[in-house]
């Protein structure tokens, strides 16, 4: 982290966050987020069955947690876009 160094890695959050949120709008997620400016790297995705998705996310190798009524992730620095691209594909075709 030293190395990257901190404006760095704040600014690849903002960009994997608007990443994500953008790829959760595409693929119909509802999602509960502050305005941008108030915004961190965490996303909750609205979900019927948080604890169950995010079950089906780990068996794909995804790690992101659950709170009552979402699905939580937050992307870091060291995350790709195809990983939330993933990521989202995978809670997208969770329907339980």
């Amino acid at each position: 982290m030293d190395e990257v160094g901190i404006a760095r890695i704040a600014e690849r959050n903002r960009s994997l966050t608007g990443h994500l949120v953008e790829r959760c709008r595409e693929a119909g997620l509802p999602l509960r987020l502050p305005e941008p400016g108030r915004r961190s790297a965490i996303i909750m995705v609205r979900h019927r069955d948080p604890a169950g998705a995010v079950a089906h996310l780990a068996e794909r190798g995804i790690i992101v947690d659950h709170r009552p009524g979402h699905v939580r992730i937050s992307p870091h620095f060291y995350n790709t876009e195809e990983e939330l691209d993933g990521c989202v594909e995978a809670l997208a075709g969770y329907r339980r």
